[in-house]
């Protein structure tokens, strides 16, 4: 069973997950929801492998799968960091 803290923690990664994966176009709402759904379902697999070998790796280390709520913080983490540089590079794309 989750507590509180885990469930309030985990709600807060998500939300960080979604602004940084947001890709904003000024004056432009329809293209930023376009290709702010685009994006995130091109980055959906590689998120998703990425969570599996992490599973992978803490089964071979420790002998035991991680919990739930562990392995989605993790691939969210991982995801905020991957998003936070892809979002630098698509800043400075548009703005050159």
């Amino acid at each position: 069973m989750t507590t509180l803290r885990e469930k309030i923690s985990l709600t807060l990664l998500t939300g960080l997950f979604m602004v940084c994966s947001l890709r904003y176009y000024p004056d432009h709402p329809r293209q930023t929801a376009l290709v702010t759904g685009q994006h995130l379902l091109t980055l959906a697999p590689f998120l998703v492998g990425t969570a599996l070998i992490t599973n992978a790796l803490f089964q071979r280390l420790s002998g035991d799968k991680p919990s739930r709520v562990n392995l989605f913080r993790i691939g969210l983490t991982l995801g905020i960091t991957i998003e936070f540089i892809l979002g630098i590079y698509h800043y400075l794309a548009i703005n050159s």
